[in-house]
């Protein structure tokens, strides 16, 4: 129901190869766009049992949770083509350390970090970085588990790090199982780029990449 999920409705729409959209559960922004159906994003039931019942040709899943979660992997399961990675291929979204670790073992470029599960850890971690961090909770956390600090002593004394490791108030990442780690990495600043590209692991048929994307990055 966001920002990201009402750009792929909108794209999705706009397809001659699109006879009807069903969206689940939709705002009213995207009321224009297709047909709204009051199933949450994270009921992975309500939403197999509205595949099943509508038949679509084709599932889009939009949200990190879900995915996480396998539902992709449950649509794929009854039958029906769903657009998005496994609950295996979303760990990378879904667990900063695994993402991290993964990212080492390729060889893939990154900051330096260290995995943390108790304030005593991250607080030498910290103090390792030699000044500027960054603080990341492990699990989902709807782009609220970061935080960047500027010294090691803001990174270790504030609140806000103090929540994301979980030691004051444990964040709902934390809360909710989604995972206890937290990843600290030195600063970097400048302009990132990203290149995505989608791949069929059953087929081998990938797709062309998309078109490079740069951010900035503090």
């Amino acid at each position: 129901s966001g920002g990201r999920e009402h750009a792929l409705a909108w794209s999705i729409a706009a397809s001659a190869l699109t006879e009807e959209l069903i969206i689940a559960p939709g705002s009213d922004a995207m009321a224009a766009l297709g047909r709204c159906v009051d199933v949450s994003a994270d009921d992975l039931d309500g939403l197999l049992a509205l595949a099943e019942a509508e038949q679509p040709d084709l599932v889009v899943v939009g949200p990190e949770a879900p995915l996480v979660a396998g539902l992709v992997d449950r649509l794929t399961a009854a039958g029906f083509a769903a657009f998005g990675p496994s609950a295996a291929a979303a760990r990378l979204e879904g667990s900063k350390a695994f993402a991290r670790e993964a990212c080492a073992r390729f060889g893939i470029h990154q900051p330096g970090f260290t995995v943390c599960s108790d304030m005593d850890t991250a607080r030498a971690a910290i103090a390792a970085t030699g000044g500027a961090c960054v603080i990341k909770a492990d699990g989902l956390a709807a782009g609220k588990g970061v935080v960047v600090a500027d010294d090691a002593h803001e990174g270790d004394r504030t609140t806000q790090v103090r929540e994301v490791l979980g030691d004051v108030a444990p964040h709902p990442a934390r809360r909710e199982g989604r995972g206890a780690g937290v990843g600290g990495a030195g600063d970097q600043r400048g302009r990132a780029a990203r290149l995505e590209v989608g791949v069929d692991a059953a087929d081998d048929h990938d797709a062309p990449p998309c078109q490079p994307q740069a951010d900035g990055v503090r």
